[in-house]
Order: C-alpha cells, then structure tokens, then sequence
C-alpha cells in the first residue's frame, strides 16, 4: 500500500511538574491538552509507578478522539537533565496510528525508578521535573486501521491499567481542571459539604495536587453510583475501590465521614474497604 503523508504541523510542548513528592501516590498524572493543527494531545507518566521502584512511565494521549475516527502522528518525548542537555533522554516514534480505541502510545519504562528520583541524576532536582513533547501532525490521506506501516514498538505499552481516558478537562472551582465527567457529582457535594473545597483553599497546595484529589473523589463517588453488588464479585473492582479510598486517605480531605457512612450502608463496602481495621 502506497502512503501519502506528509507533516501538516510541528508542536513543541513542555511540562514542568513541580512539587513532585506530592504526587507520588498518583497513579496517572496528566498534563494540560495541547493541539497540531485541530488535534488535541496530551502527556501522561505514572508517579506512583516511579515511588515503587517500577519506573516511570510516559505516554502521549490523543484527546477528542470519537468513535471510528483515527489519527497518524510522529512524536518525540524527553525527559530533560537539568545538569547536563546531552544527557536528557528522549524517545521517538516516527509514525504512529492513534484511534477511538488505542488513544494513548508510549513507553511503560521510560527510565528506572533509581535513575529518576536520585537528585544526583539531574532528572527530579528540587522536587521538579520538566518532560518535552515533540508532535509531528500527519494531513493524512490514509486511515486505514489496518495499514502494513503499522508497528508495535518494544518496551511500549498501550493497554495498560492506568490508560488515560478520552474526556475534556474543564474548571472546577478556580482548584484546577478535572475531567468532565466528574464535574457534576462532586459539584452535587461540594453544595452541600462547602468545606470540601474551602480546606483545600486555606491548604494551598499545587493546582496538580487538588487535580488528583478532587479527581480521586470523583472516581469514588463514579464508582459507587455506577457499580452494583453482583459487580464486586470480580476482585478486580475490589482492588479498584481499595486502592481509590486508599488515595482519598492520602489527599486528606478533612472530614469525609460522611461518605464512610454512605458507605457503610452497602453491605458488601466494609469488608473490602476497612478490613485492617477489624
């Protein structure tokens, strides 16, 4: 099959992540969207992965893909050495298919947890780290999901757990940019506990901090309205919930009883979620 590409737009974006220990027990962390063209992009790493010794993680996330549509890109990451440019590592894909069901691509490993976090290393110096997007758009002519062109890469991995999701980030509350599909549950207790979002106020914390913690009780308050008891046979949506209240104990909203008694009163939650406490 005869390609016809050629590169209709270059983008260069850069992500600074600061106060990183902060987000260690984040699990998926995303960048601001960027665009090539009409295109929306984002990055993605894995902080968590990184803490526990399982290498930090990035991705590129295609945003805004519907269904059925595809979309080629080239792209360059790197991950920037503060103390020396020549030792910044990056990865490149020359061309990659990204569509409704494959939206992210990238590298499960991109460096090793010792590497990373050793402040000797020039990677995370003063708790801070910059990654550089480079995005190459395709005006392609071509989207056929079965091209011969198309390759998996080693040491990639497009199915993982922690796979971003294809959502709109909007405003919430001036704290920060959450996913869409959260917006109206936690505005719905957010009305009535206000000082779920005036403690995290007077905190201070950083704008990637309040992210993960208003999006952490999104996924739990999505988690409960959507999952039924036959559901929590499967261990995997036990997992899910234990590991999602597990971070809403290390964001420290101040008083989430509240939602511990809402809990509470499905009769299969305690066993999963308190059972150390028994």
């Amino acid at each position: 099959m005869e390609d016809h590409f050629r590169v209709e737009t270059i983008v260069k974006f850069t992500w600074t992540i600061k106060n990183f220990y902060e987000l260690v027990e984040c699990r998926g962390l995303h960048s601001e969207t960027f665009f090539t063209g009409s295109y929306a992009w984002r990055i993605m790493i894995t902080p968590k992965a990184a803490n526990t010794g399982k290498g930090l993680s990035i991705y590129l996330d295609a945003v805004y893909i519907a269904n059925a549509k595809t979309r080629y890109a080239g792209f360059k990451l790197s991950l920037i050495n503060e103390f020396c440019r020549k030792k910044t590592k990056t990865r490149t894909k020359n061309k990659h298919l990204f569509s409704s069901e494959n939206v992210k691509f990238g590298y499960k490993s991109f460096i090793s947890s010792d590497e990373f976090l050793s402040p000797n290393n020039g990677f995370l110096v003063d708790n801070t780290c910059t990654i550089v997007a480079e995005v190459f758009g395709y005006d392609d002519q071509n989207t056929d999901t079965n091209d011969d062109n198309y390759q998996h890469d080693e040491n990639t991995d497009t199915n993982d757990d922690e796979s971003p999701k294809d959502n709109v980030l909007v405003d919430f509350k001036g704290l920060c940019r959450i996913e869409k599909e959260f917006v109206q549950l936690l505005e719905k207790v957010c009305s009535r506990r206000p000082n779920l979002v005036e403690s995290h106020k007077k905190r201070n914390m950083s704008q990637k901090f309040n992210e993960w913690s208003f999006t952490t009780l999104g996924k739990v308050l999505q988690f409960l309205k959507t999952k039924k008891v036959k559901d929590m046979m499967n261990d995997d949506a036990c997992k899910e919930l234990q590991d999602l209240w597990e971070e809403l104990e290390i964001v420290k909203f101040d008083d989430l009883s509240w939602l511990k008694r809402n809990m509470l009163n499905l009769h299969w939650v305690p066993k999963i979620i308190w059972r150390r406490e028994e």
